[in-house]
This record gives C-alpha cells, sequence and structure tokens, in this order.
C-alpha cells in the first residue's frame, strides 16, 4: 500500500533520506505540498532512484513523482 506520493524530491547524500513534497498522505499526517524528510531507506535496494519507484521505510511506502531538478 503506497501511503504517500513524493515531489521535486531530492536524494540526502549525507543521510539515508529523501527530501521532497508530499501529497496524498493517507495517514493524514500531512497537508498536501508539505515539505518532509522519510525515515531511513535502505538505498542498496535501487540500482537507480526514479519517477515511478516506491520506497519503502519502517511504516510507510512513497510513491516517487518528479525528482528536483536543483543542482542538474
Amino acid at each position: 500500500m503506497i501511503t504517500g506520493r513524493l515531489e521535486n524530491w531530492v536524494w540526502d547524500d549525507v543521510h539515508p533520506i529523501i527530501w521532497g513534497f508530499i501529497y496524498d498522505d493517507e495517514k493524514g499526517r500531512f497537508r498536501d505540498g508539505t515539505w518532509v524528510h522519510t525515515s531511513l531507506i535502505d538505498r542498496t535496494k535501487f540500482k537507480e532512484l526514479k519517477s515511478g519507484n516506491v520506497v519503502k521505510t519502517l511504516n510507510s511506502s512513497y510513491l516517487l513523482g518528479e525528482p528536483s531538478n536543483v543542482g542538474k
């Protein structure tokens, strides 16, 4: 079950988390468009993080929308 969608997201090179704007939060924790970060993610499960991936944390699953283009 997907618990939310992250848009304009970025991988944190220091911590194994993703920052992004959350939408469709099934748990009702955040309003659409709130800037959040995930809890820890096992990055080794992905060759490449990209739009369409579902990333799982201990208690949530996030669909990755479009990544941020900052720094590209």
